[in-house]
């Protein structure tokens, strides 16, 4: 193996170190300064990524606050309209109650006022025909004749004694 030659020992270690020395030239003065670059542009890159999440994350919170702010404003709007409706429906239905009992009371007292003159022509017609059933009774009976001023007026208080 020509590697483990002594007579070549010296020869292989100044190559060795000049290979060596100039690949640290390359590294450190080509590859090293272009990966610093790359990683302070990262560093920067991530530090303004960071920033403009920070700033994205408290845009979305007030976006979330006028948003939660929003809807109980709604909410609030919202239950004061029903109120509102409710109590409208509430003064609507107790004004037409309060109609609808005016008018059953109007309709009541024009029957009471039915009832009683149809009543009144009934009591009449029935003293009438009490007056004629008395008269034709006591001149098929009798042949005493009796005034109708009179008989009317018997038969009248007969019908007052009777009458609740």
């Amino acid at each position: 193996m020509p590697q483990l030659r002594v007579e070549t020992f010296a020869s292989q270690i100044f190559w060795l170190v000049v290979t060596f020395s100039l690949l640290y030239v390359v590294i450190s003065r080509i590859v090293l300064p272009q990966v610093r670059t790359t990683l302070r542009a990262r560093e920067t890159r991530i530090g303004v990524d960071r920033e403009q999440a920070d700033e994205l994350r408290k845009e979305a919170e007030a976006a979330h606050h006028r948003g939660s702010d929003a809807l109980a404003a709604a909410r609030a709007d919202s239950e004061r309209q029903l109120r509102e409706a409710h109590d409208k429906a509430a003064v609507a239905f107790r004004t037409e109650t309060q109609r609808l009992q005016e008018a059953l009371e109007n309709e009541r007292v024009e029957a009471e006022a039915r009832i009683e003159a149809s009543r009144a022509v009934a009591l009449r017609d029935a003293e009438a025909a009490a007056v004629e059933l008395v008269r034709s009774l006591t001149g098929s009976l009798t042949s005493v004749k009796i005034e109708d001023a009179a008989l009317s007026r018997v038969v009248a208080q007969a019908a007052r004694e009777k009458t609740p």
